[in-house]
Order: C-alpha cells, then sequence, then structure tokens
C-alpha cells in the first residue's frame, strides 16, 4: 500500500509555471538528501532542461537538517553563484522563510527582484511578510486514505486501491508577483 504525492510531479509542475511566468534564472535549495528532496530537485531540472534553462550552479542541497538559518546560507551561495538568480525553489517550508529573510538583508525585493517557492505550506507561509507561495499536499486526505486502508486490513480485506495519490495544489500568495 503506498499514499503520497508525486514529489516529482509536483516541481515540474511548479517549474513550468514559473518558466511561463517569465523566471529564467531559477535555482534550488534542498536539504538532507531524502528520497522525496532528490525526487523534488529532479522535478525541477527536468523541467529546466526541457525548456532549454538549466540550474548548474544555483542547484544546491545539503544533507544537513533544514533549518531556517540554513536556508539563509543556501540562498547566499546560490546568489553567490548567480546573482541575477530571479526565483528559487525551496524543497520545504523553513528553507523558504531562511531565503526570505536572507534576501531581506540584502535588500533583495520579494515579490519583484526574487520569487521564492515552498514546499508543505505550513501556517508560517501565509504569516509570512510577504506571504510564500508554497505546494500544498493532502495531508488530511493521506492520513485518511491510510486509516481506511488500515483499517481494510485489519479486517482481513484488500483494500479497493493499494496506490493513492492525492495530488497537489500550488498555492500563490504574495511573494509570487509575475504575470504571463
Amino acid at each position: 500500500m503506498l499514499i503520497g504525492t508525486s514529489h516529482r510531479a509536483a516541481w515540474q509542475a511548479v517549474a513550468r509555471h514559473l518558466i511561463a511566468r517569465g523566471y529564467r534564472r531559477i535555482g534550488f535549495v534542498g536539504a538532507r538528501m531524502d528520497p522525496r528532496m532528490l525526487r523534488m530537485r529532479e522535478g525541477c531540472r527536468a523541467a529546466l532542461e526541457a525548456a532549454g534553462l538549466c540550474a548548474g550552479a544555483r542547484d544546491i542541497a545539503t544533507e544537513a537538517p533544514s533549518s531556517v538559518t540554513l536556508g539563509r546560507e543556501l540562498a547566499a551561495a546560490v546568489l553567490a553563484a548567480d546573482p541575477a538568480t530571479d526565483a528559487i525553489f525551496c524543497a520545504n517550508d523553513d528553507l523558504a522563510l531562511g531565503v526570505l529573510f536572507e534576501c531581506m538583508a540584502r535588500g533583495i525585493a520579494v515579490p519583484g527582484r526574487m520569487e521564492i517557492v515552498a514546499f508543505n505550506d505550513l501556517e508560517m507561509m501565509a504569516a509570512a511578510v510577504p506571504a510564500i507561495t508554497s505546494m500544498r499536499i493532502a495531508r488530511y486526505r493521506m492520513g485518511f486514505e491510510a486509516i481506511g486502508m488500515l483499517l481494510d486490513r485489519l479486517d482481513g480485506r484488500r483494500p479497493a486501491r493499494l496506490r493513492v495519490d492525492p495530488g497537489f495544489e500550488l498555492i500563490e500568495r504574495a511573494s509570487m508577483a509575475r504575470t504571463p
């Protein structure tokens, strides 16, 4: 039994969305290097390559545990590699806050000069100033489906579906200002 969102597909969709809006110097920051983060990174790379773009030195990830402070450090590394970076994908929300704080410290306008996109859509993304665009997955539905599958198994029944992908939704907020 498997319940989960395709991180690769989600990030491909976001990358295509940003490319359609005119972003061309897109970076990626990630931490922990777990399989989900690696699939996010693959999705970004695939969409960029399909559009004839490449993150190159703007693609920075580490084995270190994720934190807001790490987000600042990774944003600084992306900007050192390419000061003209116009968007940064963040493997999670705490990294995104760090990217926002690093942009604020450098006087980089978000939105306007820099777009930030996060993953998980925790409450702090809506509370940030500016509010940060984030990928939302249906966590409640995932839990509901998992409980149903487990109850079926405990009762000796085969679940109706063995694989469930609840999908994803890009929650656009103030950090994404460009229009197509």
